[in-house]
């Protein structure tokens, strides 16, 4: 499958918003309104649609870096080779074994955890309408 054929599957499949995060070109993802689409067990040359899943690229970064939820059932999908480039900044990488996508979900997937990634978020100190204060939650 070309990688065009690929995103559009993916997108088909998934949906045109961040599987991890929840944004959206419609709800203020600009980085040039376009989504990447992460290649789950790390192979560029895999692009069977079950293969991919779409994230912004705040999120993609941390995927193939963090061993941390919310990213964690992703990044230990890839194999280790995919993720040994990104690990080198981090003092404990996780160089475990690849799991499958249902191992993964079932073992990582209900952690919960806000997205590191998060400079895309309002974070003024002005008060809201609501009382409230801060960086606005994700959808």
């Amino acid at each position: 499958m070309s990688p065009r054929n690929f995103r559009e599957a993916v997108f088909d499949e998934h949906g045109l918003e961040c599987l991890v995060c929840g944004r959206s070109p419609e709800n203020g993802y600009d980085r040039s309104q376009e989504l990447s689409v992460h290649h789950l067990n790390g192979d560029q040359m895999d692009n069977r649609p079950e293969n991919g899943i779409p994230v912004c690229q705040s999120c993609h970064i941390h995927i193939h870096r963090t061993d941390e939820p919310p990213y964690r059932q992703w990044h230990r999908q890839l194999y280790v080779e995919h993720r040994s480039v990104w690990n080198q900044h981090t003092d404990l990488p996780y160089n475990g074994p690849h799991l499958t996508r249902d191992l993964a979900e079932r073992l990582y997937g209900n952690e919960e955890g806000t997205p590191e990634g998060v400079k895309y978020l309002d974070d003024d100190d002005d008060d809201d309408e609501d009382g409230t204060t801060g960086a606005t939650e994700i959808p």
